[in-house]
């Protein structure tokens, strides 16, 4: 089975089915929410009108854009592929926003829509192998539903990201391969990090003017590397495991974290370099 087999639809039954431990393990995606609203509000204040928040979660923007007046005060909507997080986000947050379950390849509203598209640690995960860097294509969504003078505002995982998880992933998938007779069919980068360069490239294609674009170093220290395959499980345990038949991920799973825990060590410090950006519709 190839990686990137139906693999929207895996992002999509992995959120819904770890909603629960997702919810309870977002401590890296929270930091990078606080950084890219606070790159929203950073400068002039934010265009007035509608914000939409791709790949909302369960709403922890919210709050955030809430305590931000000075910069924000229109309406929230939120979009989401997992049904299973949006029901969340209407339960916690419904009274404060609008939300929808959707693509952000196809999203469900009408050109010029909205005056802010704002999406963290989503785009990344589009950006996969035997997908025509679907990436892009969220990226012209997001420009179809601004109006004129909007701002997409966006944290993407950066290349490098996880690599040591990632290396230890690769090991045993190519093992595990090679005794199913698909040696080396494993090997590609789940997560999609993306390079800075390859970012800004396709905001420039898809008709933005981009005023910023960063990569930060975010070491996240856990005391152990299992530690940090937990939160991975939240996020993206059928993603890593795409490959492997479902009644043999929890031994290969923990395969990876033996193998993980050989090349990480302990204390393990999380390499996370997250790109930040924030592109103008002229």
């Amino acid at each position: 089975m190839s990686d990137s087999s139906d693999h929207k639809g895996t992002v999509r039954r992995n959120y819904d089915r770890n909603a629960d431990l997702y919810v309870g393990s977002r401590r890296m995606q929270d930091g990078n929410l606080r950084k890219l609203v606070a790159l929203l509000c950073e400068g002039e204040r934010a265009p007035a009108g509608a914000l939409l928040d791709v790949g909302c979660g369960s709403g922890p923007a919210v709050p955030l854009l809430s305590g931000q007046a000075d910069c924000f005060q229109g309406d929230y909507v939120g979009v989401d592929l997992s049904a299973e997080l949006i029901k969340r986000a209407v339960a916690e947050h419904g009274s404060a926003g609008t939300f929808v379950v959707g693509d952000a390849e196809r999203l469900p509203f009408v050109d010029g829509t909205f005056s802010i598209v704002l999406s963290n640690s989503v785009l990344h995960w589009l950006n996969v192998s035997g997908r025509d860097r679907n990436s892009y294509i969220a990226m012209t969504e997001a420009y179809r539903v601004l109006a004129k003078g909007g701002l997409f505002v966006a944290s993407i995982s950066g290349a490098g990201t996880a690599s040591r998880f990632l290396q230890a992933r690769a090991e045993i998938l190519n093992r595990l391969g090679k005794q199913d007779g698909n040696a080396g069919g494993y090997s590609h980068n789940p997560i999609g990090s993306m390079h800075l360069h390859e970012v800004v490239e396709f905001l420039s294609r898809a008709g933005f003017a981009v005023d910023h674009a960063r990569m930060d170093y975010e070491a996240v220290l856990y005391d152990d590397p299992l530690e940090y395959q937990e939160d991975a499980r939240a996020y993206g345990y059928d993603v890593f495991l795409a490959s492997v038949r479902p009644e043999r991920r929890e031994d290969v799973w923990s395969a990876i974290g033996v193998e993980f825990r050989c090349i990480a060590g302990a204390p393990y410090l999380h390499d996370q370099y997250m790109i930040y950006t924030k592109a103008r519709k002229l």
